[in-house]
């Protein structure tokens, strides 16, 4: 018992300054600036098949982008009109009316595409007017080529030497669906887990922690109101079996495109979100784990150490992976190989201080950031992964999910939510 003190309070995350640095979310693509209208000149205009639209095609494209979005300054069209927005495969589409997405008042990043071809349509009503501005769209996204965004992050030091969230030795992690048969609720689990795509360029996990669609994810992900409006959270992107290749944003999930920032804290380093179009009514979602409710830090830590636990994930914005495996000596000495709570020091990541992050070898990368560390005991959430360090000396680390929940429970617009009010 002496020795298993020593281990939790003598500090045993070894972090020294030069090891680690603030949290930042992964860039993913590229934003470039454009002026397209709709009284640009159109790639095609037709007569709709039913001859009572005049159809008005744009193509926005880059050879060899994963995804394509465009941001728009002005959008309104009057009733019965519509925007049709396409990838150029045609296996993705929807359609934008009014003022565009919900909360936006016509300035908003339209919900992405996948591939390197966006086709935008403007459905008009045969006879109206067509001078009239309708939209304007002063920037475009694309997302890095496939198999090119380790090289793109492996160059750009910010990105990778200060920030890389470790997958030290082998890499253990594995596609969500290769836990579908052998490990079945663990698989269900993860489908509350979200990939993030925000303001067209920028990525992140994010996870649903109630039945009323609200998502956390880090605070350094999603920095404010204007971010989580422009943010595409895109559930079931999955690959389709064990041994796909991977890429970023290359499987197509569903989208949900844009919400509302209820609460955030930077030295905790979490955000909450409400996600526009109800996800919730199709996707499970973490609860907190017991521990959550006990408010001391020293208490808590003795409470998780040594526990099992997975990491549901889009790294570098690959389909959906598992950290549950393990081959780190530290992990295999406690009797298998999974991922395990080892290590416990002060607040470095976002803070210093205050409170005791949770370390662990569990697996992770850039854009793992805002993901949910799950205990496989319970299923439930204990700790919300946010940093790692730039060499193999030190663990990944999270956010103890009890100075999360005592936060959200002191806030009366968030307290109901959970249910944990003070009376």
């Amino acid at each position: 018992m002496v020795n298993k003190l020593v281990l939790l309070f003598g500090i045993i995350l070894f972090i020294t300054a030069q090891n680690l640095c603030a949290a930042e979310r992964l860039q993913v693509g590229d934003v470039v600036a454009i002026e397209l209208t709709s009284k640009s000149k159109p790639a095609l205009e037709t007569l709709s098949a039913e001859g009572n639209s005049i159809v008005s095609t744009w193509e926005i494209s880059k050879e060899g982008a994963s995804y394509v979005s465009v941001h728009f300054r002005h959008f309104l069209l009057a009733d019965e009109e519509r925007i049709v927005v396409k990838n150029g495969a045609g296996e993705e589409q929807y359609a934008l009316t009014g003022q565009g997405k919900e909360g936006s008042r016509g300035t908003f990043w339209a919900q992405h595409v996948k591939g390197d071809t966006m086709f935008l349509e403007l459905w008009v009503p045969y006879g109206a007017d067509m001078t009239s501005s309708r939209f304007v769209i002063y920037e475009e996204a694309f997302g890095f080529p496939l198999g090119t965004e380790r090289e793109l992050l492996e160059d750009d030091e910010p990105q990778w030497g200060h920030f890389r969230k470790l997958a030290c030795g082998a890499n253990d992690r594995l596609h969500a669906k290769c836990f579908e048969t052998s490990h079945p609720e663990y698989y269900e689990n993860s489908k509350a887990v979200a990939r993030l795509l925000i303001q067209g360029s920028w990525m992140c996990t994010g996870w649903l922690a109630s039945s009323d669609d609200h998502l956390i994810t880090n605070k350094h992900c999603i920095t404010s109101g204007d971010d989580a409006l422009n943010t595409d959270y895109e559930f079931d992107a999955e690959a389709p079996d064990c041994g796909y290749s991977q890429g970023q944003f290359q499987t197509p999930g569903v989208v949900f495109a844009g919400g509302e920032m209820l609460k955030y804290d930077t030295e905790l380093d979490y955000a909450i979100v409400k996600v526009n179009g109800n996800p919730s009514a199709q996707y499970p979602y973490f609860e907190f784990d017991p521990t959550a409710q006990i408010s001391d830090g020293q208490e808590f830590s003795q409470a998780i150490q040594d526990t099992p636990i997975y990491i549901p994930q889009h790294s570098l914005g690959y389909d959906k992976e598992l950290g549950l495996v393990s081959t780190h000596p530290d992990d295999i000495a406690l009797g298998d190989a999974v991922c395990h709570v080892l290590a416990f020091d002060w607040a470095a990541c976002t803070a210093f201080g205050g409170y005791l992050e949770v370390g662990y070898y569990c697996d992770t990368e850039p854009g793992s950031s805002g993901s949910p560390v799950v205990s496989s005991l319970t299923h439930q959430v204990i700790s919300l992964n946010h940093c790692g360090c730039n060499n193999c000396n030190c663990h990944n680390i999270g956010v103890p999910i009890n100075e999360i929940y005592a936060e959200i429970c002191e806030d009366s617009c968030t307290c109901g939510i959970w249910g944990c009010c003070a009376d």
